[in-house]
């Protein structure tokens, strides 16, 4: 018994551990904080009398997302668990009700632009409160837990993700173990951005701003041409090189090339504190594949080595580049045409 109270005030401390390492984090690397909300059921082989239980339970939790700016999450979740005895044991246990608190980790694949599939494990510890007939109190209880799963999500938009939520559990209660599987539907919304990675293109915004306010002019030469685009106001710019690879590859065409002392010295002149490369690549399997991302952020690596080593961007300057595979197409990758739109490199310029 004493040593299942020192294992016990182990996992607790440690729980406790975790949360201030994820409360950090959010202040530190993490990008995105998210609410969730679901319920399912699972079953239970073993419980606190021998017999097996149905469980039904709801769930809140509190997720961190892009921690140190990969897809890496961590979830703290809260559940109550409401277990059903089986006919058995009807005359021994009513009711048995569960609090559990748990943290876990997993990391985010996206196959394809609408799903999102993670493997998450985590540990926690669940309080029990046994209802029985035939005791006028409550029996109280403990149990360490430790579980793994997999999450299916369906990115609504932006902000919102439906998906259903698989997780086996072991249960330890003081010599003994129990284990059992649950299926939950999870909503999950985005509440804050926190530490975003810097410049993330969102939707080009215009605003009224005179053009000539802007340092405007130095970006003439560039104005007009149909494979660049160009949206600005006061406090950032946003330059897409539209076709500026060929397929398959990271060397940017001659064209291309010959826009980006242009760009760079509009990156010198208007003392930019942020400039952000974001690679793309044209949409040919059906989905962002490992490739993809690597291409991606190779072709992003050479506009910015470029710029870097020909002067244009130097130690005053943050500077970030990123691969994001065939996500946001601008083009229809059915066609040559939209797929030469979307072999591009953005650069994001912030003032």
């Amino acid at each position: 018994m004493k040593l299942q109270n020192t294992v016990r005030m182990f996992f607790s401390r440690l729980l406790f551990i975790i949360f201030m390492l994820f409360t950090r984090l959010s202040t530190i690397t993490a990008q995105e904080l998210w609410l969730s909300g679901g319920a399912g059921i699972g079953l239970t082989p073993g419980d606190f009398s021998g017999v097996s239980l149905l469980n039904v339970d709801g769930t809140v939790g509190l997720g961190l997302r892009g921690i140190f700016s990969i897809d890496l999450r961590s979830d703290i979740e809260i559940t109550y668990a409401g277990y059903i005895p089986s006919a058995a044991a009807a005359d021994q246990l009513s009711w048995i009700h569960g609090l559990q608190f748990a943290f876990l980790s997993g990391y985010d694949f996206r196959p394809g632009n609408s799903f999102i599939l993670t493997p998450r494990i985590g540990i926690g510890e669940q309080l029990l409160f046994a209802v029985s007939p035939s005791e006028p109190s409550p029996r109280f209880g403990t149990q360490l837990i430790a579980q793994a799963g997999l999450n299916a999500d369906y990115i609504v938009n932006e902000n919102w993700t439906a998906g259903v939520n698989g997780a086996y559990k072991l249960f330890a209660e003081q010599n003994e173990f129990y284990h059992g599987a649950v299926l939950k539907l999870v909503f999950s919304f985005k509440t804050a951005e926190l530490n975003k990675k810097p410049a993330d293109l969102q939707e080009p915004e215009k605003d009224d701003t005179p053009a000539e306010q802007i340092t405007a002019d130095m970006l003439v030469p560039l104005r007009g041409l149909s494979d660049v685009l160009i949206y600005e106001n006061d406090k950032r710019t946003t330059i897409i090189l539209l076709n500026s690879f060929p397929a398959d590859t990271a060397v940017f065409t001659e064209k291309a090339g010959s826009y980006l002392d242009v760009i760079g010295d509009y990156i010198s002149e208007t003392a930019a504190e942020m400039i952000s490369f974001y690679g793309y690549v044209a949409d040919t399997q059906d989905g962002n594949s490992e490739s993809d991302i690597e291409l991606s952020h190779a072709r992003a690596d050479a506009v910015r080595n470029w710029l870097e080593l020909n002067g244009y961007l130097t130690s005053q300057n943050t500077v970030h580049s990123e691969g994001r595979g065939c996500s946001r197409p601008i083009g229809d990758d059915s066609t040559e045409e939209g797929r030469a739109l979307n072999r591009r490199v953005e650069i994001v310029i912030d003032k």
